[in-house]
């Protein structure tokens, strides 16, 4: 299975090289980052493949493989992670900006912090594979904090990590993690009031740089395996609508209708000023544009800008005016001149006739 025409191969020593501290914030090494991102899609896509019709609505994405100011000009690892797909998250977009409302981290834009993720990650030194719980993700925290209210809910929540792989574990912010098929009722608890506070959430395992594992291609099988086993968990948290504790489809579905009353208000006003303000059309096969009379008049009295060839063609036809009403001028002069002179001159006198 391929990714962008790439099949994962396994990650050798180059690609946690990628992530030496001297290269965080270089675009030289973009080349390198690049290539574990390949691989590192290529590993996911291959892991949600084997997941079949249960991966419904997610998709692979990854956080960005060279140095901007969207991760502060550093990169010192690769994030892919799998999580809801567009138009899902397009959808619920207004509920996740209404949940994080007055939160800090509100302004955090990155995907992958604003909900829960099933992701990998590669850094200098190993490859983690986790259900992640970002500290901004406030729609699928709140979701579950309210779920685990229950203690009928929380039963069902411990089962679901007791089947999990020995290799996964849980872990609340920077504390020690504990194997997730043995976690307690009263660590539970800690967990959920954890789900308050600013901290991220994990249930991960990790593989070291130098394990044969993640050198090869029979990873995929392993990262499938534990992407096949984590995504109950995912769907128990996750905020759908069927999935939905925090009353995040009325919220939805009241906005939907606020925007669909307000664009129809919109739509009645601009018929109802139409109709009584009625254009008039001197010649209907005129292109130009009709124009009110408001409309008008503040176009004539608008300041009409000029380039500097309309200014001089402007100036050129005053010129030539000038030159027309000189001329005009001096052709009146000339004339009422000519008929002074006329009047002036004395009548010619006529010789006497001869008689006979």
């Amino acid at each position: 299975m391929t990714a962008g025409g790439k099949q994962f191969k396994g990650f050798e020593s180059v690609h946690f090289d990628a992530y030496e501290k001297r290269k965080w914030s270089s675009n030289r090494f973009n080349l390198e980052r690049m290539a574990v991102r390949e691989q590192a899609e290529a590993l996911m896509a291959e892991g949600v493949d084997s997941l079949g019709d249960a991966a419904t609505n997610l998709a692979v994405q990854s956080t960005q493989d060279h140095p901007t100011i969207f991760n502060g000009k550093c990169v010192d690892s690769q994030w892919v992670f799998v999580a809801r797909a567009g138009d899902e998250f397009k959808r619920i977009s207004p509920l996740l900006k209404h949940m994080r409302t007055g939160h800090p981290g509100a302004e955090d834009q990155s995907i992958q912090h604003l909900e829960l993720t099933l992701s990998l990650c590669v850094t200098h030194s190993a490859v983690e594979l986790a259900l992640h719980l970002h500290t901004n993700a406030h729609l699928d925290r709140k979701n579950l904090r309210q779920r685990l209210e229950s203690s009928t809910e929380q039963a069902e929540f411990l089962s679901l990590l007791s089947a999990l792989p020995s290799a996964l574990k849980v872990r609340i912010g920077d504390q020690e993690a504990v194997a997730a098929s043995e976690f307690t009722a009263e660590q539970l608890s800690a967990w959920s009031q954890a789900l308050e506070s600013v901290c991220d959430l994990d249930i991960k395992t990790e593989f070291l740089r130098d394990d044969a594992l993640v050198n090869g291609e029979e990873f995929v099988s392993v990262a499938s395996s534990l992407l096949q086993a984590l995504l109950p968990v995912y769907r128990y948290i996750a905020w759908t609508a069927e999935n939905d504790h925090v009353e995040g489809e009325g919220h939805l579905n009241e906005r939907e209708q606020r925007n669909k009353a307000s664009e129809e208000s919109q739509s009645a006003g601009k018929i109802s000023h139409a109709a009584s303000n009625p254009l008039p059309r001197d010649n209907k096969w005129s292109y130009r544009p009709q124009w009110s009379p408001n409309e008008e008049s503040r176009k004539s009295e608008a300041p009409q800008v000029m380039t500097p060839s309309a200014r001089a063609r402007r100036r050129k036809e005053e010129i030539q005016r000038a030159e027309r009403e000189q001329r005009a001028k001096a052709q009146e002069a000339a004339a009422k001149e000519n008929d002074n002179r006329q009047q002036r001159r004395p009548p010619p006198s006529r010789a006497p006739r001869p008689n006979g």
